[in-house]
Parts: C-alpha cells; structure tokens; sequence
C-alpha cells in the first residue's frame, strides 16, 4: 500500500465468542492479518447498540500485546487471568520483533523497540539484552521507545527516535475510542471506506477505489461486528456522509454471514492490491 492504513473494529467484534480461549484465538487472527498488510493503527470504536463495551478494553490489551517484542512482553504485560491464552497465538514476526542478542549481536545503527527503566538513579533500556543499556531521550521509566543502538569505544547506548523515523514497517498501534464520529472526520485521513454487505460491489468501482488508494494519505476502513453490520449500528445517512466508499468487498459470498476478522482479511489483501496496481 501507497501509505499508512489504519482500521476501525468494533467493541462487538467479539460477540459470537463467549469462551475467552475462543476470544483469544479470534484476536490472535486479527492481530495476523494488521501485520501482514502493514496497517499503521487499529481503532476499537465502542459499538452503540452494545449496553456494556467491556471486550473493548479486552480487545485494546491483547492486540498490544502481540504487537510487543517478546523480550519486552513479560515486563510491560504482568501475568493476570484475561491473558491466560495468549501464549497460544502465534507470533507476528513483523521487523520490530528483534530477537534477544547478546553484547556481540547488536549493530551499531540498529533499531530496536526498548522499556526504559531506572537503575540506580540512571535512565537505561532494555532492548532485548541481558541487561540494560545507557539510553538517551526524554522518555520517562516506564515507557515503550523506539530506539537506535549506537557502540562508541566498545561502549553499548541507545537513543530515543520516533517510529516514523524507521524506514521499514514497525507495527501498529492500538486505542480505544467511545465514538464512532469523529474518527470518519479527523483530518489525518484522506479516504474513509466502511464494509458492509450492502454496499457497493468493490468490482463495480475499482478502477476509482484503485486510485484513491494511490494516493499519499492515511486511509481508513471501517468494519461492523459479526452478527451487526454498521447499517445495523448507525443510520445510513451517518455512513454515506462521512465515508468515501461503503464497499461490499466480498459480492457474492456464499456464506450467510462473513466474520469480521475474515472481512478484515479479504479487504486488507484488495486494498493492498489496489495499491500496488
């Protein structure tokens, strides 16, 4: 893709799952498919029809989780129930999740995601070593970071640099949002497109919804819950208005439904490939 993707799934998009093993698994999906299509940011939008949004923050939790380096997961992820399961997925393998070196592997000029901590009074990172190193930035102890391994005089540091800095994809982040509105207007994105079963075949405007995915801005897809389409959360006139395209990205599917995490998969490949064209 021409350029950043982000996704917007709803709170609901657990709904047919009630076992938590199931929810982790269909999470575990999810996570696979932002990673192999390099989507820059995932939304969780709380689902207006839900009376409780709680699998929001379940949701939220579990995809940064997978997104996090392993050697780092242990420190910012404490053990608790709600995780139980997520031993189980597999890994997403994207370029930020380094594995664990020892003082001979790091590069000068490799970038790696670092926890900054407080030794002794000192601000240090781990970066997938044994032990921390010197770190350079304004971070507090505590925070994720994005550093670049610099070794002077046999000596090991890092410093602080911001993810759009690095050159190749480095992952997504993740937030949860209550409402649905402001995001289909925020000004970072250039091109809205919701899925739904009703909308219009993406065969029939390919060649337009190709060329809007050439273009050099944040593009942003909207996805309904599995058994609730975004038709059945907000009136039509809140969709048409505020999206570019309302895209039915799977014509003729054979299936009653289509799950939103094989929806997601589907239309992140079309977009991808209307990108590349």
């Amino acid at each position: 893709m021409s350029s950043g993707v982000w996704v917007a799934l709803p709170s609901s998009l657990l709904m047919e799952d009630r076992d938590l093993r199931d929810k982790t698994l269909k999470l575990g999906l999810v996570a696979r498919a932002l990673g192999i299509y390099r989507v820059e940011r995932a939304i969780v939008f709380w689902d207006p029809k839900e009376e409780s949004h709680d699998d929001a923050s379940f949701i939220v939790e579990v995809l940064r989780y997978l997104e996090t380096p392993q050697y780092l997961r242990k420190k910012i992820f404490p053990l608790k129930p709600r995780l139980a399961y997520a031993g189980l997925l597999p890994p997403l393998k994207i370029p930020s999740h380094r594995p664990r070196v020892g003082i001979s592997g790091l590069k000068d000029g490799e970038v790696r995601e670092a926890l900054v901590e407080r030794r002794e009074g000192v601000l240090v990172a781990d970066v997938g070593m044994d032990t921390p190193i010197s770190f350079k930035g304004n971070a507090r102890a505590g925070s994720r970071v994005t550093v670049v391994v610099r070794r002077r005089d046999d000596q090991l540091y890092c410093e602080q640099i911001q993810r759009s800095q690095v050159k190749e994809y480095w992952g997504f982040e993740v937030n949860e949002q209550r409402e649905l509105g402001p995001l289909l207007t925020d000004g970072r994105v250039g091109l809205v497109v919701a899925t739904s079963r009703k909308g219009v075949p993406v065969t029939k405007v390919w060649t337009k919804f190709a060329s809007a995915m050439k273009a050099p801005s944040k593009k942003l897809f909207v996805f309904g819950a599995p058994k609730r389409g975004l038709y059945e959360m907000y009136p039509a006139s809140f969709i048409a208005d505020r999206c570019d395209f309302v895209l039915n990205t799977i014509p003729g599917q054979g299936t009653e439904t289509v799950r939103t995490e094989e929806a997601l998969l589907i239309t992140l490949a079309l977009a991808s490939v209307a990108g590349e064209l």
